[in-house]
């Protein structure tokens, strides 16, 4: 899966609505450079948001998604803040298609909820704008990057620094890529039900 847009509406330091489009195509590259506090970890939270209802780690005030700014605007004008966040994605068999089918992934939040918000996620045709929901999001998004791994993919600076000056973490992220320790528990499961079947039969 890759990234086709992000589009942003009140999400932590992001007032307002903003759209953000990636090239998708094969071997394409995106860089997002800018200057410090301009919003390039709040972009990185804002696609782990919308995945998996979290921020990074090294984020402050865990619990405020909503911008501060516009709460107090709404607070003003007597009405319920909230935010959102829709992630699209593109599947490799389209990445070469003008217009794509794309899984849209949609999370929201009102002022009162937990942090975590709520999920839907769409397949949306391409040519059509036909959309077709998908029943449960959650396994949909652990089916292309389980959320177990995602610290390995969605992190900042404090996030990197953290996993390679720590020989014994960077030991434990490559074998959680690489599914090494859920094999290993697989194959220690498997002993104890030949051993068991073994019993069975003696």
């Amino acid at each position: 899966m890759r990234i086709k847009s992000v589009e942003i509406e009140n999400f932590r330091g992001f007032q307002g609505s903003h759209d953000i489009n990636f090239s998708y195509e094969d071997n394409s590259v995106n860089l997002v450079i800018a200057e410090n506090e301009i919003g390039k970890t709040s972009l990185l939270n804002a696609i782990l948001w919308s995945l998996y209802g979290k921020l990074t780690e090294s984020s402050q005030e865990q619990e405020s998604i909503i911008n501060k700014d516009y709460v107090r605007i709404c607070k003003k004008n007597k009405t319920k803040p909230q935010a959102s966040v829709k992630l699209s994605l593109v599947s490799p068999e389209n990445y070469n298609e003008f217009d794509p089918d794309v899984f849209q992934i949609t999370r929201n939040i009102r002022d009162g909820q937990p942090s975590s918000g709520n999920i839907f996620v769409h397949l949306v045709d391409g040519i059509t704008g036909n959309q077709k929901q998908i029943s449960d999001p959650k396994e949909f998004i652990n089916g292309f990057c389980p959320e177990a791994i995602a610290n390995y993919f969605f992190f900042d600076g404090e996030g990197i620094n953290k996993i390679t000056n720590n020989e014994a973490l960077l030991r434990e992220s490559i074998r959680n890529i690489q599914g090494l320790d859920a094999a290993e528990k697989a194959l220690s499961d498997l002993n104890v039900f030949q051993e068991k079947r073994i019993k069975e039969i003696k």
